[in-house]
């Protein structure tokens, strides 16, 4: 997260002069997707076609390395799962970035999350259906907020790293109820259910 906060004032520098870009570019330029226009609100796994890069959100509450190549880098991954909603604004910087639909099923009993909002409830159109969860992280840490965006609000740190923070957790239970909304800012992690009671 630091080394993206220190690229920020050059990357909205320059994303603001140029403006909202379209259309293909090249590897080592950067390339913005508005949620709305450029893609659908909704879940996609993002994979590189070429080579090793950033994607990140312009609030900056996010930061992935992923990469097209075969060696092993610890922290980067293959592909990234994200859940967008409209308005956001997603960027992609040294790569071009493949946005595969994720038609994943609804949470039901287990699921992977990653990245994104997802919305609680029984109806077809909901991520997760309602009941009581137990989070646990993969081998990154991140944090969880219901009903409370990450950035002010109040969210639950979690942690898969060997060492651990204070205010860290290895894994968290969390009640959700029909009508809630999970935000996750974590690139690996296990959504179990342990009760239906919400």
């Amino acid at each position: 997260m630091n080394r993206i906060q220190k690229l920020g004032l050059s990357c909205l520098t320059f994303l603001f002069a140029v403006g909202l870009i379209s259309g293909q570019v090249n590897a080592d330029q950067y390339r913005t997707y508005q949620i709305g226009s450029d893609l659908k609100p909704g879940k996609y796994i993002v994979t590189s076609k070429n080579g090793t890069g950033d994607l990140y959100n312009s609030t900056y509450d996010f930061d992935f390395a992923i990469t097209s190549g075969k060696r092993k880098v610890s922290g980067v991954h293959k592909a990234e799962h994200l859940n967008v909603q409209a308005g956001q604004r997603i960027i992609v910087n040294n790569f071009d970035a493949d946005f595969q639909s994720d038609n994943s099923p609804k949470i039901v009993q287990q699921g992977k999350i990653s990245y994104g909002e997802y919305r609680v409830g029984n109806d077809a159109g909901a991520d997760i259906q309602p009941g009581m969860y137990v989070i646990k992280p993969g081998k990154c840490a991140g944090e969880y907020a219901v009903n409370s965006p990450l950035i002010g609000g109040s969210s639950v740190s979690l942690s898969g790293l060997k060492k651990i923070q204070s205010n860290e957790h290895r894994q968290h239970r969390v009640q959700l109820k029909d009508g809630d909304h999970l935000y996750v800012n974590i690139q690996d992690a296990t959504l179990t259910k342990v009760s239906d009671n919400d």
